[in-house]
């Protein structure tokens, strides 16, 4: 058997090269500013033209009697592998010089699921890809590639199943036919779950094989077009759907029906780009953006990494134009060097491998056996960075870290705050501490800020000889209203029982509910609901006390919070090449007028009436030019609008039950 027989016989395209290097500017300009509002959709035309060149080659290599499976993995290893194995190694190094602990060990269970090829199924529990650009996620472009991978590992066998079924069906359409029914399959079930879990939607193989489906149709050339005055306004019909695409499309609904405009806009560049008459085809084949094209995989590899690492580096801060520009060149350079070093040798590889007697023994240098090793590799690596906290001592010693007391909640608060709708309430008699289990006379209610307060009000309740039960729901401040706007049953179902609870326990006498009051956005709505909350309250003859929100470093707009402020100078890079000066103990008062139009709403509603208190941590955290942090040579936050044991401790010299 020749090389020449065992080489796919697919003619080289350039304009796909150019289709390629449209979908990676594309991708590359909505994370770096974000210009493109919809430039996401670059990752669905590389799933096109992935499912036409695979399917592309599994039909020529089958036709000719030369498919083989180990061949046609090998290669995909040899094509993937590599670049991605190079650039995890590389970010891995460079993330324990840049992070802190916390996002180390986000970073290294990314690393662990992305290195496995199933980081989509990580993502899909974790993040929502549109929150990535505000957040931390240097490897969540790799769910792309494990959709890939997964479609790679299913699609050979699909495929030679469907026409080895030719003969029985007198037809030679079956693998076609059969092809657009799975595509059918799941357009229906990506519409299904934009609008029932958007996440599975997003990252799913089965949401998008849809997209590699189109690809594979455009594989087996059934579709003719012989004029060229046709094929002209085709493939300018298909640029115009990318291009509007990439400004217009609403993330909110994607992928379901909203990505077959995108991926019929690259199904007809490539349709109609076969002669390279076209003028699309023609400017799709221009050096520059063939030249992008070629290293396009290494740029998609190498591009969040550089971006999230550099920002970083640089305390989260927005990037300037010449900053952006700057990140680009170095990762082209970067790419280029990939793509020319990494990429290009190892497809030469893939040739004297194919050429290789097999002896049915497996070698060292066989590339099954080396990708295990690297993923076994890479998979430990992470696992041991979990398990030491990020590798933990990477970070210089902190004498304010070691002062401080870093959980945010008391012992009883981390088993009664439920943070998850899955989880079931907690049965009240395990959420009281002090002597009257059963007749507890304090109370706190409310959602994350009640947690926070809960130990600084059962310390001093138990001072008191008063027993404390406190309860709380994450994200569901304690509004007990009819103008209720909340969709979450459980949030509901919380508000009825605290209110169930306030009615029938007669011997309660102290209530304290707290809440991140911002999270209700509409000060109209949120007057009504507060005001109606403190006059039912009220109408109880118990006091009640409502706790300010403290000052939240979130929407006074730090980019992180006083914890990870002092983290990040304790990084091996800030310690030999520190960025400017962060000031991590104080944020100036003014940053924080978007809480005070709440919590004045809070204030003139409690004053009308004898039994309620409003408590205000403005003025112990603050003075009348800076919001403090930090207090006494002591850490007071867990997050950014969070308090720790520390901070509660603090808050609670000035906490009144009277």
């Amino acid at each position: 058997m020749t090389k020449q027989e065992l080489k796919p016989a697919i003619k080289y395209r350039p304009d796909i090269d150019g289709l390629r290097a449209v979908a990676i500017i594309s991708v590359i300009i909505f994370h770096f500013c974000n210009l493109l509002p919809s430039g996401y959709i670059g990752v669905d035309i590389f799933f096109v033209i992935s499912g036409f060149l695979i399917t592309k080659i599994i039909l020529q290599e089958h036709e000719v009697g030369h498919f083989s499976f180990v061949n046609f993995y090998a290669r995909r290893i040899l094509r993937i592998f590599p670049a991605l194995f190079l650039m995890l190694s590389v970010s891995f190094a460079f993330a324990a010089l840049v992070l802190n602990t916390k996002d180390m060990i986000w970073f290294s269970k990314s690393l662990h699921y992305s290195s496995l090829q199933i980081s989509n199924f990580f993502f899909q529990r974790t993040v929502n890809y549109f929150d990535a650009n505000e957040g931390f996620e240097p490897l969540v472009h790799t769910w792309s590639l494990a959709v890939e991978e997964q479609f790679y590992l299913l699609m050979p066998a699909i495929i030679i199943f469907l026409l080895s079924f030719k003969k029985k069906l007198r037809s030679k359409n079956a693998a076609f036919y059969g092809i657009i029914a799975l595509s059918l399959i799941s357009l229906a079930a990506s519409q299904v779950l934009v609008f029932s879990n958007q996440k599975i939607a997003f990252y799913s193989l089965v949401s998008r094989f849809f997209e590699l489906g189109i690809g594979c149709l455009l594989a087996f050339d059934k579709i003719k077009i012989s004029s060229d005055k046709t094929n002209s306004s085709l493939s300018l019909f298909g640029l115009a759907l990318i291009i509007f695409s990439a400004f217009a499309l609403n993330y909110s609904y994607f992928p379901g029906l909203l990505a077959i405009v995108p991926c019929l806009g690259a199904a007809l560049i490539i349709l109609t780009g076969k002669t390279n008459k076209t003028f699309v085809a023609k400017l799709l084949s221009g050096r520059f953006l063939v030249f992008i094209g070629k290293i396009s995989y290494s740029l998609y590899l190498w591009h969040l990494p550089l971006l999230t690492l550099y920002k970083k580096y640089q305390g989260n801060s927005d990037l300037s134009l010449l900053e952006n520009l700057i990140l680009i060149a170095v990762l082209i350079t970067i790419s280029t060097l990939s793509w020319k070093f990494v990429e290009l040798p190892f497809r030469k590889k893939y040739t004297s491998f194919l050429n290789r007697k097999y002896d049915g023994k497996i070698k060292f240098q066989h590339p099954f056996l080396v990708a295990a090793i690297c993923i076994l590799l890479l998979a430990t690596i992470s696992k041991i960075s979990q398990k030491t906290d990020g590798f933990n001592f990477r970070l210089a010693k902190s004498d304010l870290l070691n002062a401080t007391n870093l959980d945010q909640y008391a012992e009883f608060g981390k088993k009664c705050g439920v943070g998850k709708n899955s989880a079931p309430f907690p049965n009240i008699d395990e959420c009281v501490i002090g002597q009257n289990q059963k007749e507890y006379e304090v109370v706190v209610f409310g959602d994350s800020h009640a947690g926070h307060y809960s130990s600084a009000i059962s310390d001093l309740a138990q001072k008191r000889d008063l027993s404390t039960m406190s309860f709380y729901l994450f994200l569901c401040p304690p509004i007990i209203s009819d103008a209720n706007d909340s969709k979450n049953q459980k949030c509901q179902d919380y508000r009825d029982q605290i209110k169930q609870i306030l009615l029938s326990k007669t011997h309660i006498k102290y209530v304290f509910i707290a809440g991140r009051w911002n999270d209700i956005s509409d000060p109209v709505l949120f007057k009504k609901q507060i005001t109606e909350t403190i006059n039912f309250l009220s109408s109880l003859n118990k006091k009640i006390i409502v706790m300010g929100s403290i000052p939240d470093s979130r929407l006074a707009g730090a980019k992180t919070s006083p914890l990870e402020c002092v983290e990040n100078k304790l990084t091996p890079i800030q310690r030999f090449l520190p960025t400017k000066e962060q000031n991590c103990s104080s944020l100036a008062i003014t940053k924080f007028d978007k809480q005070f139009e709440h919590e004045e709403i809070i204030k003139n509603a409690a004053k009308k009436y004898q039994n309620v208190t409003y408590f205000d941590p403005f003025k112990y955290l603050c003075d009348s030019e800076n919001c403090y942090f930090v207090k006494d040579g002591e850490l007071l936050y867990a997050d950014r609008d969070h308090l720790n044991i520390n901070g509660s401790k603090y808050i609670q010299n000035f906490i009144n039950f009277e």
